[in-house]
């Protein structure tokens, strides 16, 4: 039905108006108006378009309008994402296949600001201090963006991007009250009052379990304010801060899972005078790891990040641009999980982008940048794209980029030595498992080489794009083999991480398109294909990630009534038992699924209830039960520890003021 609904709205949109007219110039303006300006692809602000890399907007709109409860479901309709769930509330997000637990290739950017957890360099999607409501849009750049990023940008950024205070221009409360106990409060505002600028929100969210709806797996509570001051038109100050309790169930995959529990926040000013720019952020995260005998009592992950980045654009002669700088940043970190207890390092880096437009349909764009380790040493990591413009209504881009990964805190000083009963296992027999997990600080840094070629075009009401890539991942670290020594009624277990030798190699693309067949009507369709060969993670699954993925749904408006629809297909995947220990024990497979989610909505416009909305939101429809991830199997084999998802459905309440 929502393929039929797509081709019937390509049919009537692209035969709406004969091509060449004065309608269709006008529709390509506003189509390139509506994506006027992306700014997470590039150090410069540049029409998605004219973009040197792959970007996918997520707006406000559709995000609402897709009835998701957590940032990460929102992200499930784009092409090339792999999304995955693995625990109720936790989530995964993959760009182009590798993703896994505890996901470190991913960047993750709050208004520009990295959000990843200090010791794994995964983003705690928990810990993020704003809601669904105070964001304007998500920009998803797919591909390596190391040049402008450094480390961790290797399979692409996600940069969530906050609503200003002139855009709220008042307040809005939003309650949400679903299955399993889900409760989500969230208030906001935001005001422009002369030269002075600032928001606040609170946000308080509980829900339970999909395995035991009795349990409860996350309790989250945020606050977030921004305060900006106009020194001139030239000059501005803005100083932002945020704050989030949290009490959360954790997968760490082969290890099963924990709660981690407490507090963790930032601080961040900028400081802007013409084309100069100056930001500095703090850090903070004090919660500890509770409720599981498999790590010592309670640890701390205790740590404080300070950063400090300056960047400049000089003038340049027409058609050309230049913006260059450079940022430091120094790590304290805290836990009984690491040696010898307390760890500091430091990073430094140097960058530069360089745009040229030697003719009017031809865009050049380079960039570089130069990342110093405290442990790994030097990485450069280059990008260079090509943009041609055959006609205003077809675009061709081809780039070129390198990308790195250092080691995470936990690959190079992890210490965990810890005595485990466990249940009996075929053919062994044992009560007891020691393990022993050490980190390893000659790690080299992960390197990924890509290729990629976009086509992008716009008929009448119509986009279509297309693209396809080609990658090379090595030096990819890994758990070593395991030793096995025995002991009285069981064996000691002792791994660390190394370099893997050979490369990982992928392939693979994405095709959508989108249809605006009336203003109050639009569709999207997309489909994703990715293939790996050689050394894989042994931690992501055994063949990279799901081959396939489909994303289809459209959004109809009328009046005061909305009614938005998706469905989400995943092709299977097949992951080792236990990635942690071994790649040699026996597969375990996935199935593949799909999820109906969707969101049904009214909003009053006369009397005493005017500006409310009233919405009933669906999260796997049909209940169609599936793991996306491999579940637990006990013994010595423990999978990646993935729940069952079941069905969600949640009522909302909104009301701006």
């Amino acid at each position: 039905m929502i393929a039929l609904f797509l081709l019937c709205s390509v049919g009537r949109a692209a035969g709406a108006e004969p091509s060449g007219t004065a309608s269709s110039q006008d529709d390509i303006l506003e189509f390139f108006e509506e994506e006027a300006q992306v700014i997470t692809a590039s150090r410069q602000p540049r029409p998605l378009h004219q973009s040197p890399a792959t970007v996918y907007v997520l707006t406000r709109e559709e995000i609402v309008a897709s009835g998701a409860q957590t940032l990460w479901e929102a992200l499930r309709p784009l092409p090339g994402l792999d999304v995955m769930h693995s625990e109720t509330f936790q989530g995964e997000v993959s760009i182009r296949g590798l993703n896994k637990t505890l996901n470190n290739r991913t960047l993750v950017l709050l208004d520009g600001k990295p959000v990843l957890n200090g010791y794994y360099d995964k983003v705690a999607w928990e810990s993020i201090p704003i809601g669904v409501e105070e964001i304007d849009r998500i920009e998803v750049v797919e591909g390596p963006v190391s040049a402008l990023y450094g480390a961790n940008a290797v399979n692409g950024v996600i940069n969530i991007i906050s609503r200003t205070p002139g855009q709220l221009a008042g307040g809005v409360v939003r309650l949400t009250a679903g299955q399993r106990d889900t409760y989500l409060g969230n208030a906001l505002y935001g005001m422009r009052r002369g030269i002075l600028d600032g928001k606040i929100s609170l946000g308080r969210r509980t829900t339970n379990r999909f395995e035991s709806p009795d349990q409860r797996a996350s309790a989250v509570h945020k606050m977030h304010a921004y305060l900006g001051y106009r020194l001139s038109t030239e000059q501005q100050i803005e100083v932002r801060g945020g704050v989030t309790h949290i009490d959360s169930r954790l997968n760490l995959g082969g290890l099963g899972t924990v709660k981690e529990i407490g507090p963790s926040g930032y601080a961040r000013a900028d400081y802007r005078r013409g084309n100069t720019g100056l930001r500095a952020y703090w850090d903070r995260n004090r919660t500890h790891l509770s409720e599981e005998e498999n790590l010592p009592d309670e640890p701390g992950l205790n740590y404080d990040t300070f950063s400090l980045a300056v960047e400049h654009s000089p003038s340049l002669p027409q058609r050309h641009t230049l913006t260059a700088g450079g940022h430091y940043r120094w790590d304290r970190m805290r836990s009984a999980l690491l040696f010898p207890g307390t760890v500091r390092r430091n990073l430094s880096s140097l960058f530069f982008e360089y745009q040229w437009q030697p003719r009017r349909a031809l865009t050049l764009v380079s960039s570089g940048r130069f990342d110093r380790h405290s442990l790994t040493g030097w990485e450069f990591a280059p990008r260079g794209s090509v943009i041609f413009a055959a006609t205003e209504r077809h675009l061709l881009r081809f780039s070129a980029a390198i990308a790195f990964r250092f080691p995470t805190l936990m690959e190079n000083e992890l210490q965990l030595d810890r005595s485990i009963a466990i249940e009996e296992t075929e053919p062994l027999v044992i009560d007891t498992l020691g393990v022993m997990l050490q980190g390893n600080r000659k790690l080299e840094a992960e390197r990924l080489r890509m290729l990629e070629l976009a086509y992008r075009a716009q008929l009448g009401r119509v986009h279509l794009a297309a693209t396809g890539f080609r990658y090379w991942l090595t030096e990819v670290i890994a758990s070593t083999v395991p030793q096995f020594e025995p002991m009285p009624s069981g064996l000691h277990i002792t791994s660390s991480f190394e370099n893997l030798p050979g490369d990982t190699r992928a392939w693979g693309g994405e095709l959508e398109a989108r249809v605006k067949v009336t203003r109050q009507w639009s569709s999207f369709a997309n489909y994703s294909y990715q293939k790996f060969d050689g050394i894989l993670d042994p931690q992501t699954s055994a063949n990279g990630g799901p081959r396939h993925k489909v994303n289809a749904g459209g959004r109809f408006v009328t009046g005061g009534f909305s009614l938005a629809a998706g469905a989400h297909w995943v092709g299977s995947t097949t992951w080792f038992r236990n990635a942690l220990f071994s790649t040699s024990t026996p597969l375990g497979a996935v199935d593949s699924y799909i999820s109906f989610d969707g969101r049904i909505a009214y909003a009053f416009d006369r009397g005493r209830l005017r500006n409310l909305t009233l919405s009933l939101n669906a999260f796997n429809l049909a209940d169609r039960e599936h793991f996306e991830t491999l579940p637990s199997t006990g013994g010595l084999s423990p999978g990646q520890s993935g729940e069952i998802i079941r069905r969600r459905l949640t009522t909302t309440v909104s009301y701006p003021f």
